[in-house]
C-alpha cells in the first residue's frame, strides 16, 4: 500500500491555516475546520480540539482524495487510516461521529465507521455500518464492546476497510489489539469510483462533548506492498532552520530564505521567496528530528505557492543527499492566483531505495524548482 497522506496538525495555527493547506490538497467542498480549535500536541507539536455539536457549521472534516479528482480503486484495495484520538468527555446526549467514510461518486452509500458516544449512558464504541446517515439507510454490521479505552487518554486508532458488496472487510485496533472485526462480507457497493473521507460530522442530538486527534496517516493502493498497519505512529513537523546549497529564489525582504518561509501558518505575502525563472532551485535545512528515532515510513515536503499574474506554471519538490545528489519529485501544477498548498510524500529515501532513517533526514536538504 501507498503513504497516501501523513499530517501531524502543526499547520493548522487557525482556521485559515487549516483551509490554506487541506482545501489545496482535497476536494474543497470536504473540508471544513468549523469551531475546532489548535493545542498542545500528543507528544509534541500541535492537535486539534474538535467539540462536539450538532450544527452543520461545527463540523470538522475533509476529504483524502488527491487535488480535485477523486480516489478510484479504494474498491479493489484496502484502505488504513491510524490517528492519535483521545475523547476528553462524552456529549450529555447520543451523538455519532464519523472517524473513516467511504463515499461512492458522487452519491452511493458506501461504508464507514462511527464513533458512538452516549452521555446519558456513560458509554462509547465504534460501530461499522453499510451506508451512512445522511444519504441512505444504513445497516450496523458490528459493534465493538463499549469503552474499548479509557477516556481522557491519548490512544493511537487504526482502522482497515474494504468497501465491497462481497468480500468487504472492517478491522479496528486500538493500541494495536483488535476491538473489532468484520467480514469477509456485504459492506458496501460494487466497483465504483468512490471518494475517501476522513471526517468528524455530528448528526444527533447532544453537546458538551470535546475529542482531540492529531499524527494521521493513511495508506492507499498498492506501492510498496505494504498490506497492514504502521502501528502507533508520530508525524514530526521540520520546519527549515537556514538555508541550504542552492538559493535562486528572491526573498520579499531580507538576506536570509528560510526565515520567510518557516511561519507556523500561513502568512501570505508577508514573507516569501519567488522566481520566474525555470530551473531556479530553492534549498532548505531542516531542523533535526527529536521525537522521532526509530522506523520512519515516509518523509512529506509540503509546500505552498500562488502566481503572480494568470497562466500556468510547473514545480518540482526537491530532495538534496549530503552527496549531494539532487532528486526531484513529481510535477506540480501552479495554476491560481491564491496561495495552495503542494505535497510530495517520499516513502523511501531514493538515494538508497531503502526507508529513510532518522540520520539521514537530519542530513538532507529539502525545498522546490521551478519546472515550467
Amino acid at each position: 500500500m501507498t503513504l497516501h497522506y501523513m499530517d501531524g496538525c502543526e499547520a493548522y495555527n487557525d482556521q485559515s491555516s487549516f483551509e490554506q493547506k487541506v482545501q489545496s490538497l482535497v476536494v474543497p467542498r470536504f473540508a471544513q475546520f468549523g469551531t475546532a480549535t489548535i493545542i498542545t500536541g500528543r507528544l509534541q507539536g500541535k492537535a486539534v480540539d474538535i467539540p462536539i455539536s450538532t450544527t452543520e457549521t461545527e463540523k470538522f472534516k475533509f476529504s483524502l482524495s488527491p487535488g480535485s479528482a477523486l480516489i478510484s480503486d479504494f474498491i479493489t484495495d484496502p484502505m488504513i487510516l491510524g490517528l492519535a484520538i483521545r475523547i476528553v468527555t462524552l456529549p450529555t446526549g447520543l451523538i455519532s461521529m464519523p472517524i473513516m467514510r467511504a463515499v461512492a461518486s458522487p452519491n452511493d452509500p458506501g461504508c464507514e465507521v462511527l464513533l458512538r458516544m452516549d452521555g446519558a449512558g456513560g458509554t462509547f464504541r465504534f460501530d461499522h455500518y453499510k451506508g451512512f446517515f445522511g444519504v441512505a439507510s444504513p445497516t450496523l454490521l458490528v459493534s465493538s464492546a463499549n469503552d474499548p479505552f479509557a477516556l481522557n487518554t491519548w490512544v493511537y486508532l487504526e482502522i482497515r476497510m474494504f468497501c465491497n458488496d462481497v468480500t468487504g472487510t472492517c478491522d479496528i485496533r486500538v493500541n494495536t489489539s483488535s476491538i473489532l472485526t468484520f467480514g469477509p462480507g456485504n459492506n458496501g457497493p460494487p466497483a465504483v469510483d468512490d471518494d475517501i473521507l476522513v471526517s468528524q460530522q455530528i448528526f444527533f442530538t447532544g453537546t458538551s462533548g470535546e475529542v482531540h486527534i492529531d499524527d494521521i496517516y493513511h495508506l492507499l493502493d498498492d506501492g510498496l506492498g505494504r498490506t497492514t498497519y504502521l502501528g502507533d505512529s508520530v508525524v514530526e513537523t521540520l520546519r527549515p532552520s537556514s538555508d541550504g546549497a542552492t538559493t535562486d529564489w528572491a526573498p520579499n525582504t531580507g538576506t536570509e530564505h528560510y526565515l520567510l518561509v518557516d511561519e507556523i501558518g500561513f502568512d501570505g505575502d508577508t514573507t516569501y521567496v519567488s522566481t520566474i525563472s525555470v530551473s531556479d532551485i530553492e534549498l532548505f535545512n531542516v531542523a533535526d528530528l527529536v521525537f522521532v528515532v526509530g522506523q520512519i515510513w515516509g518523509t512529506s515536503v509540503t509546500t505552498s505557492e500562488r502566481l503572480e499574474g494568470a497562466g500556468t506554471r510547473e514545480i518540482q519538490h526537491v530532495y538534496r543527499s549530503p552527496a549531494p545528489v539532487l532528486t526531484n519529485g513529481p510535477t506540480l501544477t501552479v495554476d491560481s492566483q491564491s496561495y495552495e498548498s503542494h505535497l510530495t510524500i517520499w516513502e523511501q529515501n531514493p538515494d538508497t531505495a531503502a526507508n529513510w532513517t532518522p540520520a539521514e533526514i537530519d542530513a538532507a536538504q529539502f525545498g522546490l524548482e521551478l519546472t515550467l
